[in-house]
C-alpha cells in the first residue's frame, strides 16, 4: 500500500513537472522560425513579433484571475481547464491558414498556460508540504531550462518538419499534460474551497508595498532584456548576419 502511494504521488509530480517543461518551451519555442513565418504569411517583423507580445499578456492578465477561480472551484479543474483552452490554442496555431488565426491560437496558448504555470506551485505547497520548497525549486529550474533550450529546440523542428511542428510539438505535450492531470492531479478537500473575490482590489496592497515593488522591477528589466532579444535574434542572426538554421540552434 505504501509503495502504491509512493508511485502516485511520483506520478502527480511528474505531471507537475511535464506542465513545467511546457511552461518554458510556449513562449519561445517557435521564436527561430521568424524568417519562415514572415514569408508563408506575407508579414514585417513587427507583425510576427506580435506573436510574442499578445500572447504574453494575455498570459500576464489571466493570471491576475488563476488562482481565485482556483480557490473556488479547485486548481486540479482550472489546471485542466486552462490545458483544454491551450490545447485549442495549439491546434489554431499549427493548422493557420492566415496570421490572423495564428495570433488567436497565440492568444488563446497564453491565456491557457497561465493555470499550469501558476497552480503548479500551489498545488507542491499544499500537497507536498514536507518538500515543498526542494520541488518547487525543482520546477521553477525544469521551467527555467526549458525556456532556454526551446529556440534550440525549435530551430531543429524547423530545420527537420518546418515552422508548423513547433506548434505540433506544444499540442503533444500539452495532450499529454492534460491526460496526466485528469488522473494523477489531486483533488482539494471541500473544506479548503472559498469564495474569494475575483476582482482586482485584492492585489491594490501589493502595488503599494516597496518590498513587492523593487523586486518584481528588477525582475521584470532582466526579463525585458531576454524577451527583447529572443524576439530580434532570429531576424538579426539569420536575416542580417545569413547563419544558417541549422547553426542558429547552436
Amino acid at each position: 500500500m505504501a509503495l502504491r502511494t509512493s508511485k502516485l504521488v511520483d506520478l502527480r509530480f511528474l505531471s507537475l513537472c511535464l506542465m513545467s517543461v511546457l511552461t518554458g518551451m510556449e513562449m519561445d519555442v517557435f521564436t527561430p522560425s521568424f524568417p519562415e513565418i514572415m514569408e508563408t504569411f506575407s508579414i514585417s517583423i513587427e507583425q510576427a513579433q506580435l506573436t510574442l507580445s499578445l500572447n504574453f499578456v494575455a498570459y500576464a492578465l489571466s493570471t491576475l484571475w488563476v488562482g481565485p477561480l482556483a480557490e473556488r472551484f479547485s486548481s486540479k479543474n482550472i489546471s485542466l481547464l486552462s490545458l483544454c483552452v491551450f490545447i485549442i490554442g495549439s491546434i489554431f496555431c499549427y493548422i493557420a491558414p492566415t496570421f490572423e488565426t495564428l495570433l488567436i491560437g497565440r492568444v488563446l496558448q497564453g491565456l491557457g498556460m497561465s493555470g499550469p504555470n501558476v497552480l503548479s506551485y500551489s498545488i507542491v505547497y499544499e500537497f507536498y508540504p514536507k518538500s515543498r520548497e526542494s520541488y518547487m525549486g525543482m520546477l521553477n529550474g525544469i521551467s527555467g531550462i526549458t525556456m532556454g533550450a526551446a529556440p534550440v529546440l525549435g530551430s531543429y523542428l524547423n530545420l527537420w518538419f518546418g515552422w508548423r511542428s513547433n506548434f505540433l510539438a506544444l499540442l503533444i505535450l500539452s495532450l499529454t499534460c492534460f491526460v496526466l492531470s485528469m488522473k494523477y492531479l489531486p483533488t482539494q478537500n471541500a473544506s479548503h474551497k472559498v469564495k474569494p473575490s475575483l476582482g482586482l482590489k485584492t492585489y491594490i496592497p501589493l502595488f503599494k508595498s516597496k518590498d513587492f515593488l523593487w523586486p518584481a522591477a528588477a525582475i521584470l528589466s532582466i526579463s525585458i532584456c531576454y524577451f527583447v532579444f529572443v524576439g530580434l535574434a532570429p531576424i538579426f542572426y539569420r536575416e542580417d548576419l545569413g547563419v544558417s538554421l541549422e547553426h542558429f540552434g547552436m
